[in-house]
């Protein structure tokens, strides 16, 4: 019969249609686990950039820090040493002085204190404190800490969430609130900075425009 004939004709169709699914599903699959082990290796290869530039600005991080802490002792050693100098001059003048003390005749007393009398009186004025200037590393501790807590804040969140939130690692810092309508401008973290020096770092933000907000300044 005709009708049986279509029937098993169309089942033949369908369980070719059914294969053929099958086939690209397969396909598809194999060619998700080629994807998937790339784009794995891709992370890995960013990952190890990223801990290079840590590790790079960790040590210049820790160069800054040397830098400032070697000027500051120079400091604080010209001005022991210009302290140690008036203390050889005082001794000096004290033994002079001691010296005109023990004289026997009034007359050469006299003529002596009346020689020494003005750098006497100079002598006696109050010392000037030589103070050591403080030298806080407070500021570098802060930025780090902030951009740990940044990016700890940041990847507490599920990743699908973060994807769909902060589409840009610059803004996932949590550096500047940025109005995802406009695009920002960017430029090199601490680049020309005389306190830092050149070196990679991340991107933030040159300066709060109208649709960006630092942190901290919001209201």
């Amino acid at each position: 019969m005709k009708q049986i004939q279509d029937c098993l004709q169309c089942l033949a169709t369908k369980k070719r249609q059914h294969t053929d699914n099958i086939a690209q599903l397969e396909d598809a699959g194999e060619r998700l686990k080629v994807y998937a082990d790339e784009s794995k290796a891709w992370l890995t290869q960013k990952f190890t950039e990223l801990r290079l530039l840590l590790d790079e600005e960790e040590a210049l991080a820790k160069k800054f820090i040397d830098k400032n802490t070697q000027l500051a002792l120079q400091v604080y050693r010209e001005q022991a040493e210009s302290c140690g100098k008036r203390i050889e001059v005082m001794d000096d003048f004290s033994s002079r002085v001691w010296g005109i003390s023990r004289e026997p005749h009034p007359v050469q007393l006299l003529q002596a204190y009346v020689a020494t009398k003005s750098e006497m009186g100079q002598q006696m004025s109050p010392s000037e404190l030589s103070h050591p200037v403080p030298l806080s590393f407070e500021p570098v501790k802060n930025f780090f800490k902030e951009f740990v807590d940044a990016i700890r804040n940041t990847f507490q969140k599920p990743m699908d969430i973060r994807l769909k939130e902060r589409p840009a690692l610059v803004t996932c810092l949590g550096l500047y609130e940025v109005d995802t309508r406009a695009p920002p401008q960017h430029s090199r973290c601490l680049e020309g900075s005389t306190q830092w020096g050149s070196g990679p770092a991340l991107e933030v933000p040159t300066k709060p425009v109208a649709n960006q907000v630092p942190r901290g300044r919001r209201h």
